[in-house]
Order: structure tokens, then sequence, then C-alpha cells
């Protein structure tokens, strides 16, 4: 797996062999936030990838403004990008959880799994 970018929000890598973005989430910020989904999709789209993984241990609420605009800005881009799979882990907090099952309810025409971990994600994609 090769890193791509890191801020204080995330860690953003890719995995050629199961061609997948993965995203670890340190904390949520609004202001790097769209930094991070951003680059994550530049990305796909420029290695075509088709497969996304979200390690959301440590994802916070999102407000509703930044939900909004995944759901109506980035998750067309990110089809139109190629992107066909989205698998995330559950974080611990029930707030984060809600916010990460809000954010994946709306995602229509992609495939979406909840894993315990990567590893489990990737023999997911690797099958695909």
């Amino acid at each position: 797996m090769e890193k791509l970018f890191e801020n204080s929000n995330a860690v953003v890598s890719h995995d050629q062999e199961a061609k997948a973005i993965v995203v670890v989430w340190k904390k949520i910020s609004p202001e790097e936030y769209k930094e991070v989904l951003e680059t994550g999709l530049k990305n796909l789209k420029a290695l075509k990838l088709e497969n996304w993984f979200a390690d959301t241990t440590n994802h916070g609420a999102v407000s509703k403004d930044l939900q909004d605009w995944v759901d109506k800005d980035w998750t067309p881009r990110a089809l139109q990008a190629g992107l066909k799979r989205l698998s995330y882990n559950l974080p611990e907090s029930v707030l984060s959880q809600m916010t990460i099952e809000s954010l994946v309810q709306v995602m229509e025409n992609l495939t979406v799994h909840a894993f315990k971990n990567y590893e489990e994600a990737r023999a997911w994609f690797m099958k695909s």
C-alpha cells in the first residue's frame, strides 16, 4: 500500500492490487474533510481505481452541510470517476456510527458493505 496524502484528519493511501483508495480517519474537522475526500477522488480517477475503504474508527460526527455535500456533490463525481464499491468499518461512538450510516444510506448506484477491518474489505474487493 502506498501513502498518497496525510493531514491532521486522515491518511489517504492506495492499494493498486485491490484497486482501492484507503482512507484512515484520525479525526474530523470541517476545514480538512473535503480536502481528504477530494484527494482520494482525484487519485481514484488518476489511478483508475474502483474501490474505497474508510477506516472510520476515529471518525467523528459530520455536519449536515458536509453530509449534503457528500451526497449531492462528491458521490456523483466519485461514481462518474469509476467508484463501484465502498466499504467501511463502524466507529465505536454511537453518534459517529449514525453519521456514517446516514452518509452511506444515500449512496445509490454503489455497492456498500461494512467490515471489521481493511483485510476483510480487501478480500471482498479482490473477489469483485
